[in-house]
């Protein structure tokens, strides 16, 4: 891929830092393993539970890469790579149910709401019931429904 421009921009790094370039790249790993720990902390141990009661599961392009590192720092033991990690989010992607989130932002102070709220959330409930109906159903058919969600896993629909 672009391996020289990666490897560019570690020299620059670590010439800046005075060390050389695989302590640099080995730097960033382990500054990228300990935020992707903190992130695993936040859905394990912020809930109560603890992460060495669990596998790590390693998925995507660079997720074998990171998953030793990350479960060392949270004393996991046990870390599974599947035969495709770098293709495991796109299958996964490709069996989840479909959803569409429609948001608008509105800033103003709770003090100052008015019916005109409730109106705004009707409109965006008609586009997201729009959308849907955009969206073909597995078994070719249009999807006709109108949770505030557009929540498809009910298929009863199409």
């Amino acid at each position: 891929m672009h391996a020289d421009a990666a490897r560019d921009a570690v020299a620059s790094v670590a010439e800046q830092l005075g060390m050389s370039t695989p302590a640099a790249a080995n730097g960033i790993l382990q500054i990228a393993a300990a935020s992707m720990a903190t992130a695993v902390r936040a859905v394990t141990t912020e809930r109560g539970l603890d992460p060495r009661d669990f596998a790590m599961f390693a998925y995507g392009g660079n997720g074998p890469v990171h998953a030793s590192l990350i479960a060392r720092e949270l004393g996991i033991t046990r870390v599974v790579i599947p035969v495709l990690p770098s293709v495991f989010s796109a299958v996964g992607m490709l069996l989840a149910d479909l959803r569409h989130d429609i948001v608008q932002t509105q800033i103003q102070r709770l003090s100052e709401l008015d019916d005109s709220f409730g109106e705004r959330i009707e409109v965006l409930k008609a586009e997201c019931t729009a959308a849907l109906r955009e969206e073909a159903c597995p078994r070719g058919r249009r999807v006709t429904s109108s949770p505030s969600t557009c929540d498809t896993s009910d298929r009863s629909t199409c």
